[in-house]
């Protein structure tokens, strides 16, 4: 919205600007004496100026609502492969080592740690896989990365539990989306 709003103002004083110097060529253009034919060529010459301006200032606006478009475009679809990719790491580490450790367990359940343990193998197979700079601009940089794909690899999880819930004939966690 900040790079919207200093288009917009930026055309806008190009568009005064320029409406400024046509008015200054204009009253250049009109003769002193009162009888005498005003200059009219100049004055369409300041018009076209000033209507070419304006467009100038409209197509500048539009160019930037097309790439703000499209650069979410794109991490919408960077996002989607991401996505994808989780699903993939998460579906192998649970048929992989996440059911052995359950095995091994008495309770036949996840210790926290054994949980966050799988979290962050998630994790570095997703930054191994991925450009760095382009997980920077997906999820921020540093602990904000880090909490923000763990959110992420979090929803998957929950995605691929109601999957298999919902491949077996049982109704997905409503609380869970």
């Amino acid at each position: 919205m900040k790079i919207l709003s200093n288009t917009l103002l930026g055309s806008a004083a190009f568009v005064v600007l320029t409406f400024a110097c046509g008015a200054a060529v204009f009253a250049q253009a009109v003769p002193a004496d009162p009888d005498a034919t005003p200059g009219w060529a100049s004055f369409l010459i300041t018009l076209a100026g000033i209507v070419g301006a304006a467009l100038l200032a409209l197509m500048k606006w539009a160019l930037s609502k097309l790439f703000d478009y499209l650069a979410a475009k794109s991490k919408l679809i960077w996002l989607a492969q991401v996505d994808e990719y989780l699903m993939a790491i998460v579906t192998d580490l649970y048929e992989t080592q996440i059911t052995h450790w359950k095995k091994a367990n008495a309770d036949g359940k996840l210790t926290k740690e054994e949980k966050e343990h799988a979290k962050l193998l998630a994790i570095e197979s997703l930054k191994r896989a991925f450009d760095p700079d382009l997980l920077d601009k997906l999820f921020g940089d540093g602990d904000e990365q880090l909490a923000n794909i763990g959110k992420r690899v979090e929803l998957i999880k929950t995605r691929a539990q109601n999957a298999g819930k919902a491949a077996r004939g049982l109704p997905a966690d409503p609380t869970r989306k």
